[in-house]
């Protein structure tokens, strides 16, 4: 996930963290805390979380996808770099004993596949498969995203549903970026939504002069368009604000500036946030 023109949002630090409880070397078996692992009742159910370095980007992708493979036989995890990195689980209730994860993704349009047929390309940011019967696991990032980072996590159980619950929706860092307008619409925020989501802002002229602002939404992060029916775009005059907030939920947004007058410049400030 990205804020900003430029700008990388991950917040997997937080989401590791909670669910390692501490800042452990990657790839190394984690054992959780029982207040954070509500859902682990049974004295045998063992859980591997992937990574559990609270710091760690899993991946940074520079253009095409980078096709991850998690092989459960061989308990070994692929990606980027082509290499079969082991998967540092010595627990035997866990080792060639997987019946059950769950998988995190920092895009909602990632493709997930099974060996035994499975596809699941739905829209989420985390999935869970249950009485998990495949032993070869392909992630598939989307391409032509912008900015092309992408994250991965995954917890792996013994227990054929997986018992391990987490109430968490992934924060957003609010960005702020202030900008001189130009005669032409230029980019003040742009921001890549893992999911789905809505769009908060307060917009500021500084004193200056007017300026006017327009809000443009995307599936694709090639193919944007203004809002309907909002009478885009909106003037905000001299050392004035506006503040806006969609009712629908998007994927990509783009919120843009202009002088109002041609050849007279203002100077605009925002501060920007999705909310679910």
């Amino acid at each position: 996930m990205s804020q900003g023109p430029g700008q990388p949002n991950n917040q997997w630090s937080q989401f590791l963290a909670r669910l390692s409880g501490k800042n452990t070397p990657a790839n190394e078996q984690s054992t959780l805390p029982a207040a954070l692992s509500p859902g682990v009742s049974q004295v045998n159910s063992r859980l591997f979380v992937y990574p559990t370095d609270p710091t760690l980007r899993y991946d940074n992708l520079d253009g095409s996808p980078t096709i991850t493979t998690i092989d459960l036989i061989n308990m070994t995890i692929t990606g980027a770099s082509g290499v079969a990195v082991p998967l540092a689980i010595t627990d035997p209730l866990l080792k060639n004993n997987v019946n059950s994860i769950m998988i995190f993704v920092s895009d909602a349009d990632t493709i997930i596949r099974t060996d035994d047929g499975g596809i699941f390309n739905d829209h989420k940011l985390y999935h869970v498969i249950n009485f998990l019967h495949s032993k070869r696991i392909t992630i598939t990032p989307p391409s032509g995203k912008v900015p092309n980072k992408f994250d991965l996590a995954f917890v792996l159980s013994n227990e054929p549903i997986m018992p391990y619950s987490l109430d968490l929706e992934l924060a957003h860092t609010k960005k702020t970026n202030t900008l001189n307008t130009l005669d032409a619409f230029q980019d003040i925020f742009c921001v890549h939504l893992g999911g789905y989501d809505q769009l908060t802002f307060a917009l500021k002229e500084n004193n200056v002069a007017d300026i006017d602002y327009q809000v443009l939404v995307s599936e694709n992060d090639t193919d944007y368009f203004v809002l309907p029916n909002l009478g885009f775009p909106v003037k905000i005059t001299k050392n004035t604000f506006a503040l806006f907030t969609t009712n629908i939920k998007w994927h990509f947004y783009k919120v843009q500036v202009k002088s109002d007058a041609a050849g007279v410049p203002g100077n605009a400030t925002i501060e920007a946030s999705p909310i679910r």
